[in-house]
């Protein structure tokens, strides 16, 4: 929500601009490639950093989806 003078108003297109640039493959192989170089470890879901790239090809779209719609 944003306030302009004395109404409350909705703030949607800057949510939609982030997440674009979030969820952009340049953005996205950024990250990756920065997890690839400091050799991360497994998360909470006790993925290992190799088997990663696997995964995000078979469910990019899904993952992405699933982001937009929160």
């Amino acid at each position: 929500m944003g306030i302009t003078e004395n109404h409350l108003t909705a703030i949607k297109q800057e949510k939609v601009e982030l997440l674009e640039y979030v969820l952009s493959p340049s953005n996205l192989n950024l990250a990756y490639k920065q997890v690839k170089s400091n050799k991360g470890s497994g998360g909470i879901d006790r993925m290992e950093v190799d088997e990663l790239l696997p995964y995000l090809r078979c469910h990019k779209d899904k993952l992405i989806t699933s982001i937009y719609d929160g």
